[in-house]
């Protein structure tokens, strides 16, 4: 049987780690490919079908390490790497076909960024990943800033080629497409968060707060709102 240690050793000989799937798979003899399908009685490791006359099994292996992990028919295989081998995809996509969760629109997170930890990207991803689950389709702008090349490890002053005011434009317009807003924790300390939370009232969105809030109290910008509460009980 072909050893995890063996396997890399050969991908190194082949243009560094990035060998191909089907050198890998040349590397792999016909014995051990037989002896994997007698174990799995010649069925597809994860949907127990059958090999497909005149085509074998795919090698299903771990990208990372070069571990051979299963022997998957073409369709599994496809599937995980379509879903990028991601199990919250297919959490996802598995609770869509059951029908147990519906397609409720598009969504937009809004939050504080400056002056968080890490700008707060912990917070959208854990919304983003909650949201996505309920059925949601999400854009989160911490998504969006890293597809830009923005590192949250890193100050603004050490990214001056990340262009913020490109940023906000985006953000400002995403608003223009969505049919939600979800806002977290701490959104109020945001000047940019606020200007998103009047454009929403504004265009009428539907507005999600991490903490649930009263829409009448909470119809426009904050500050503005808790005056008028207050003169209103005076």
């Amino acid at each position: 049987m072909t050893t995890a240690a063996q396997g890399r050793a050969y991908r190194k000989t082949q243009k560094g780690s990035d060998v191909s799937h089907a050198a890998y798979v040349r590397y792999w003899s016909d014995v051990e490919y037989d002896e994997m399908l007698a174990r799995q009685h010649g069925l597809c490791a994860i949907c127990q079908g059958q090999e497909i006359a005149g085509r074998r099994l795919s090698v299903e292996h771990d990208h990372e390490t070069g571990d051979v992990r299963a022997l998957v028919c073409n369709a599994c295989n496809t599937a995980l790497g379509m879903l990028r081998e991601d199990p919250v995809r297919m959490r996802q996509l598995a609770g869509w076909i059951t029908g147990q969760k519906k397609y409720r629109g598009t969504i937009y997170i809004a939050g504080r960024m400056r002056g968080q930890p890490l700008f707060g990207f912990p917070a959208f991803d854990a919304a983003a990943e909650q949201l996505r689950g309920d059925g949601w389709f999400v854009l989160s702008p911490a998504e969006h800033n890293r597809q830009c090349g923005f590192d949250p490890t890193q100050s603004e002053d050490m990214q001056p080629d990340f262009d913020v005011a490109s940023a906000f434009r985006w953000d400002i317009n995403a608003l223009l497409y969505v049919d939600a807003v979800y806002f977290l924790d701490g959104w109020e300390a945001s000047q940019g968060a606020n200007t998103e939370h009047a454009i929403a009232v504004s265009i009428g969105l539907e507005r999600l707060y991490q903490t649930p809030r009263d829409d009448q109290e909470y119809f426009y910008l904050p500050h503005v709102a808790y005056r008028k509460t207050a003169a209103s009980v005076a």
